[in-house]
């Protein structure tokens, strides 16, 4: 939903030779982006590189504000081998992998380039095109998390990885600030009682009838619970001051360069955005709850976020479900505006095969509207019903 604080940027990123991915070329990287693949094809690779380049980029913006303020020096060093070990892909790096991510804003082009092993220099941006980023990244193995959030104060030291992480971060902050979640998708609750220090985290259903402690709760529940907490908490409450003070001001305090420092653009005037990127949304759930968490998704980032941030999202996933539910929500957005929907200007779609990508976006031929192409991934329920009645044919 285009209003008028609506910020135009542009993002377009290449990708060559990263594990999987072959030559990735996204042009124009849309709000609303799916990734459809078979498993191991490059989904997973492709949304992490680009989770991780709107990272470094967000570390230029922060970078370019306190040059833009007169603060000289050294402010961030950019390790980029710990970058791509803690990403879980410096296995799959080579002398021929490259990525090339920009940025276009205001008639500006701002690029960030890996190539021989190497990454180029952040770019300076200019005042006028600044804009916080929020990196948010939910991560498959969060139906780990009903049982870290028990146990993890006592495993501080286990690795489950740095995405694994970052999520649970995310749905621990969540859960301090919301109390009560709809899991409209299921019917049910997700209920946040804080006792002594600790959070107890139940589900109940719409009647509160009965109520199960998450950890006992089903796959799907415990999958989808985390997900839905923290894209209500990015859409709605997620606190831009406290990150950016945390990512700026004690940087700043710890150097004793506060007195040096007179920005030119207050970080309240800066325009915000969040980008959420989702591995495997259908976890665990059945086809129909997997349409209603997408509508609900579509909800919070597209329709009834804050006025103060933007938000995209960019998911991966194996079902063929939630691809073929992209048509219904573009066809609501053009006969009933006010149901969720989706703009098709909004929405890209790709399919990751042989490690490159094929765009899913087509036309109908008969009405000109805009549509997912989803023909060949209704083959292999083509292919179930063929052998079906085959058997029958062939032993008559």
């Amino acid at each position: 939903m285009l209003t008028d604080n609506t910020i135009i940027m542009k993002e377009s990123i290449h990708i060559k030779e990263i594990g999987p991915l072959k030559d990735i070329n996204i042009e124009d990287i849309k709000p609303f982006t799916v990734l459809i693949g078979e498993s191991a094809s490059g989904k997973s690779t492709l949304l992490k590189i680009i989770a991780l380049f709107r990272y470094l980029y967000k570390k230029a913006m922060i970078r370019s504000w306190l040059r833009n303020g007169n603060l000289k020096g050294t402010y961030f060093r950019i390790q980029m081998d710990s970058y791509w070990k803690r990403s879980g892909m410096i296995e799959m790096l080579t002398s021929l992998s490259s990525v090339n991510y920009v940025v276009e804003m205001n008639g500006h082009r701002y690029e960030i380039s890996y190539e021989k092993k190497k990454l180029s220099p952040l770019p300076d941006i200019t005042d006028d095109d600044l804009v916080f980023f929020k990196i948010s990244f939910i991560s498959e193995n969060r139906n780990v998390i009903p049982a870290w959030s028990e146990y993890g104060a006592s495993n501080k030291n286990s690795k489950l990885g740095f995405y694994f992480h970052e999520t649970y971060n995310d749905f621990d902050d969540a859960t301090n600030v919301l109390k009560d979640i709809p899991l409209s998708h299921l019917s049910m609750h997700l209920n946040i009682q804080k006792k002594s220090g600790k959070k107890k985290y139940t589900i109940s259903d719409d009647d509160k009838s009965y109520q199960i402690e998450l950890k006992n709760a089903s796959s799907g529940v415990q999958t989808s619970s985390s997900l839905v907490a923290i894209t209500q908490y990015m859409a709605e409450d997620f606190s831009f001051k406290d990150a950016f003070r945390r990512a700026t001001f004690d940087y700043l305090f710890e150097a004793d360069r506060l007195t040096n420092f007179k920005p030119n653009i207050e970080m309240g005037d800066m325009p915000k955005w969040v980008h959420l990127h989702i591995e495997e949304l259908e976890l665990s759930l059945y086809p129909d709850a997997q349409r209603k968490l997408t509508d609900m998704l579509v909800k919070d980032c597209f329709m009834n976020h804050s006025s103060d941030r933007q938000l995209s999202l960019m998911i991966a996933t194996h079902s063929p479900y939630i691809i073929n539910h992209l048509n219904v929500l573009l066809r609501r957005k053009k006969y009933e505006p006010e149901a969720i929907g989706i703009d098709a200007d909004q929405l890209a779609v790709y399919r990751i095969k042989d490690g490159t990508l094929q765009n899913l976006m087509a036309k109908n031929l008969q009405t000109g509207e805009d549509v997912v192409n989803t023909i060949d991934l209704s083959e292999t329920m083509s292919d179930i019903y063929n052998e079906y009645t085959d058997l029958q044919a062939r032993n008559k």
